[in-house]
């Protein structure tokens, strides 16, 4: 706020007596005179200590010459008008100024007042006990916590959402979701979404905003990146139901009646005082004035089985009763003669399970993953129902193959077993395998310096393996470490190598199990094309098309790259290109790929943490030219901040819609350098930026470097006074809902 702002308020009040003329008509005269009757505004000006000292002074000089001189006093003296001033610091200059008109509000209770406040300004109930009715007339508040990251209290907030349209279906809804991403106040951005329901902001002709016809409901995300500021706004919109920007932009915003606003508070801030707790820090909400509040636990925010739940269940449910491992038989009836045929699993034509089986196989079978967050019970059941059709899907696994070569029967049991397990990776929180101490956690330490790849590690174990559905939906993929811990691949015809196969499960190879079908490969590879050619088979990339490489290259020299099939056209750019011959494609670095793979296939997010130098960027690109995607690539660092991100993703829109592109991946190299980290959280796990969804063709992948101490030698002790010295790179702490994935 402003000299200016401040000095045009009171020019406002006091001349409010000339702008409320009262017009008297007597026999034949016409006598205009004031109405002092009539209401007037309350002209406020709120909490003057947070005003800077110069600014400060110098309303208390226009104060002292607009109302307190004597000149002014003499001219105002017959003129009504409501000035106020309220403060919390009563030993501020203004305070003291004007120390002769302080008024003490008696019989006013601290404890009860504000509480009176609440419940006249919103229809809420008035006793705080848990429980909420949607049904309310608006307008009125709720807040959103929980005690454990990621419970899903956005997912309650759409349910409710959802809830109140079904109750006003007669009404016209606005949804606008407003995201609070850093310390200080976007105005700019925060007064548009606020006022994104208007013709005016969302172009849309002759809407209807009448309050009688029309429901706002605000859905108010602050990230735990914010400030004790946001107090201050949050006051202004709850309580005084108005907001007026910051004096750059000429906005302001007032609440009306048919305003609903669910408010979702973090569950625990990035902040450098860590003893600060969440009460003390949201004052408003916390303090004397009881807000109702609903505590998102698993109990009132339970998880819900889609359609793909549903589907990976019911082949759970077979797995778990042995029904995969043998023959399930049907008879079929004609009029002249009936036979016994094989029965193939087909979860779509089974009956739907009811919430309660389900609820009960889950417990039984994956208690802990009951206990983890909706977002790691979704990422499991989606790359269950990812693998699973696809598994039922292989011709050579159907039940009439099985019936001819009976011994192999149990291998669509196993597969089922590995394809868990490995969903029990995935869907978790890998986080939780890093090694740090209770103070290293406290400090938000993010990383020992010894972490390595856990899917890597595990597979490693000489006992451990794994089968994978490939995405070509006509092969298998068997990775199991050697004796010498070392990997090894071998393609090799499903049908020709059976007794391979009748000894497999008793080995510890790494093999590669493909269709009849198989196409034969070309002689005199390298090994790294076979690596190659291989990973096409895992992620099923088509044979056909060209390289997003070469699409735009009209050159002579590209015409008899691009007359190759695609997977010759990838391998020559992969293998042959200065810039790639070079990068060697180990066996962990094509598990790496696969798991990145898979995440983004279903929409999970995906954050790779690694030292600088380990390869993160190379894998990444390499992995978009094997996919064959368009990958554009974004070096974070720390000037690099809210206005970039919004131009990279309008970018992308743009590129989405010109060039039909099927999908983008945008790589955001090193975003914790960046200090707007609350809008590339937003992005990673929201799939939104500034409270707008981002469209689903966008895949976004981020990297970042850890935040962790220097390990120090002797010889450097002396370089540690300088309190950056002490980190080993100069980044910021990730949120902890981005640790999640």
């Amino acid at each position: 706020t402003t000299e200016e702002d401040i000095a045009c308020l009171i020019f406002r009040a006091i001349t409010n007596d000339k702008r409320m003329p009262l017009t008297i008509l007597t026999n034949s005269i016409t006598i205009t005179e004031p109405n002092h009757n009539s209401a007037r505004p309350l002209y406020c000006l709120m909490y003057p200590e947070k005003l800077t000292s110069t600014t400060l002074d110098q309303i208390c000089q226009d104060i002292h010459e607009l109302l307190l001189s004597d000149i002014r006093l003499e001219q105002l003296k017959n003129n009504f008008y409501t000035f106020v001033v309220l403060s919390s610091d009563e030993e501020n200059p203004l305070c003291k100024t004007l120390a002769s008109f302080r008024i003490v509000l008696h019989n006013l209770s601290s404890q009860t007042l504000p509480e009176k406040m609440l419940s006249q300004l919103y229809h809420n109930q008035s006793i705080n006990n848990g429980i909420y009715d949607i049904a309310m007339k608006p307008p009125w508040i709720q807040l959103y916590t929980s005690k454990q990251v990621a419970m899903g209290k956005s997912r309650l907030i759409q349910r409710d959402i959802q809830r109140i349209r079904e109750r006003h279906k007669t009404k016209t809804v606005h949804e606008i979701c407003v995201a609070f991403n850093s310390k200080d106040i976007d105005w700019m951005k925060i007064m548009n979404r606020f006022w994104s329901y208007h013709p005016c902001f969302n172009d849309v002709k002759d809407a209807d905003i009448d309050e009688e016809n029309t429901l706002i409901i605000y859905h108010l995300n602050i990230s735990s990146c914010v400030s004790k500021r946001i107090n201050d706004f949050l006051f202004e919109l709850l309580f005084l139901q108005h907001i007026n920007s910051n004096s750059q932009i000429s906005q302001c915003f007032h609440v009306n009646p048919n305003m609903i606003f669910l408010i979702e508070i973090p569950s625990v801030l990035d902040h450098s005082d860590f003893t600060l707790s969440l009460e003390t820090f949201f004052y408003l909400f916390f303090s004397t004035v009881k807000f109702p509040i609903v505590q998102v636990s698993p109990q009132n925010n339970e998880f819900e089985f889609g359609k793909k739940a549903q589907y990976a269940i019911k082949w759970l449910q077979e797995f778990f009763d042995g029904n995969l491992k043998k023959q399930k038989m049907f008879v079929c009836v004609s009029s002249r003669q009936s036979e016994k045929r094989q029965q193939d699993i087909e979860p779509n034509t089974m009956p739907d399970l009811e919430k309660a089986t389900m609820k009960q196989l889950m417990e039984k079978r994956f208690y802990y993953l009951t206990k983890s967050s909706p977002a790691h019970q979704r990422s499991f059941f989606k790359y269950l129902h990812q693998q699973f059709v696809l598994l039922s899907q292989l011709t050579f696994l159907n039940n009439q193959l099985l019936e001819i070569d009976k011994k192999s029967i149990q291998w669509r049991h196993e597969i089922t077993k590995s394809v868990i397990e490995m969903s029990k990776i995935l869907c978790c929180r890998q986080y939780n395998h890093i090694k740090v101490n209770t103070e290293e956690k406290e400090q938000k330490i993010e990383s020992s310096g010894q972490e390595k790849f856990y899917l890597c590690e595990k597979w490693r174990k000489p006992k451990e393996h794994c089968f994978l559905v490939n995405q070509d939906g006509e092969s298998i993929s068997m990775l199991i470490s050697d004796e010498s811990q070392k990997l090894r691949f071998h393609l090799f015809d499903w049908k020709q190598d059976f007794k391979k196969r009748e000894l497999i499960l008793q080995m510890s190879h790494f093999q590669i199990f493909n269709d009849i079908n198989k196409k034969e490969e070309p002689e005199l590879q390298t090994e790294k094309e076979k690596r190659l050619r291989l990973l096409f088979h895992i992620l099923g990339i088509p044979d056909q098309g060209t390289m997003k490489d070469y699409e735009e290259k009209k050159e002579e020299k590209y015409i008899t790259v691009i007359l190759k099939s695609l997977h010759d056209q990838i391998v020559d750019k992969l293998c042959n290109d200065e810039e790639w011959s070079n990068y060697v494609l180990t066996f962990d670095n094509i598990l790496k790929m696969i798991a990145i793979f898979m995440k983004i296939q279903t929409n999970t997010p995906v954050i790779l943490m690694g030292e600088t130098g380990c390869g993160k960027t190379s894998l990444i690109k390499f992995l978009g030219y094997v996919v064959n995607v368009q990958l554009i690539a974004v070096d974070v660092h720390a000037g690099f901040g809210r206005q970039e991100i919004r131009q990279v993703i309008e970018d992308c829109c743009v590129r989405l819609c010109k060039d039909n592109e099927t999908e983008i991946w945008v790589f955001l190299d090193e975003v914790n350098t960046s200090p707007d980290i609350g809008w590339f959280k937003e992005l990673i796990c929201d799939h939104r930026l500034d409270g707008v969804k981002i469209s689903d063709r966008i895949k976004i992948i981020a990297a970042c470097n850890p935040y962790r101490l220097r390990k120090v030698q002797n010889s450097e002790v002396m370089n540690m006074n300088c309190s950056l010295g002490k980190w080993m790179y100069h980044v910021v702490p990730l949120c902890d809902t981005m640790k999640e994935y």
